[in-house]
């Protein structure tokens, strides 16, 4: 892992900003976030390929300097361990079929992800029954859903990793400043919350693609820092117009409605 990691502030007398990011995503969640975006068979999984995408987040997330990233850096040395037993040649005079060195993973992620599954179908139902309570009489109201052209009204929550894809790509094309320039580009993290809460105060909700069109890199950094940090403390939503669209950030006021990916974001 060669990314450089600036030292990002959060206020005037501290030398870094570390996120402390206490949500349900951990290494299993970025594991499966990744088998879905590739589209991947969980029983036959590219273990190089995987193992790859995952040091790249791992890498991102020791640039942003996020506290959880240790967990993250042990599921890293499973997968490159699984990587070198696959790379071994099989054993001619072996008795008995080796076991696949992925079968314990798959084993671990498939157990996850029905616990995921129950987990989140407890939480809608929840969810449901406090719509039902607080929210019954809606419909005498005169209340209207949401206009076709408010990308909230079909768009779906974001996890930690949808965010950091989106960064990711974001900061490859972000221009890098030169080393005398870095000094003179020194901004905060509170600086930064507070101008992208002035544009959702304007706008009420705003593109992450226009959020850090043209930064340099260390900015468009403590960009992202300060979004996580608005969306963790419940000031702002992110959500994606379908599984591959753009990313929407919004204002949230106090009487809407969280989702349970945003609800984990929050934790």
């Amino acid at each position: 892992m060669n990314a450089e990691a600036p030292a990002v502030h959060g206020s005037a007398g501290d030398d870094t900003y570390g996120v402390k990011l206490d949500v349900f995503e951990g290494p299993l969640d970025l594991l499966l976030f990744l088998i879905r975006k590739d589209e991947i068979d969980i029983y036959d999984i590219p273990i190089a390929d995987v193992t790859r995408q995952f040091l790249e987040f791992v890498e991102m997330m020791q640039t942003l300097h996020l506290e959880s990233a240790g967990d993250f850096l042990v599921m890293a040395a499973t997968l490159m361990k699984i990587k070198s037993r696959m790379l071994l040649p099989a054993d001619p005079d072996a008795d008995e079929v080796e076991e696949d060195p992925r079968e314990e993973l798959v084993r671990r992620l498939l157990e996850y992800q029905q616990f995921k599954e129950v987990a989140n179908w407890l939480e809608d139902k929840q969810d449901s029954h406090r719509d039902s309570f607080y929210r019954g009489a809606a419909l005498d109201t005169g209340e209207v859903d949401a206009p076709e052209t408010d990308p909230l009204a079909a768009s779906g929550s974001v996890n930690l990793f949808d965010l950091m894809a989106t960064f990711r790509s974001a900061l490859l094309a972000a221009p890098k400043a030169d080393y005398h320039e870095i000094h003179q580009l020194e901004v905060t993290t509170e600086e930064r919350m507070e101008d992208v809460r002035n544009i959702l105060e304007e706008s009420h909700r705003v593109q992450f693609s226009d959020l850090v069109a043209g930064l340099p890199r260390i900015v468009l950094i403590v960009t992202f820092i300060a979004l996580l940090e608005l969306i963790k403390t419940g000031r702002a939503i992110a959500r994606q117009s379908g599984s591959e669209g753009e990313i929407w950030v919004y204002r949230r006021d106090e009487d809407q409605p969280e989702s349970g990916s945003e609800s984990a974001l929050r934790r």
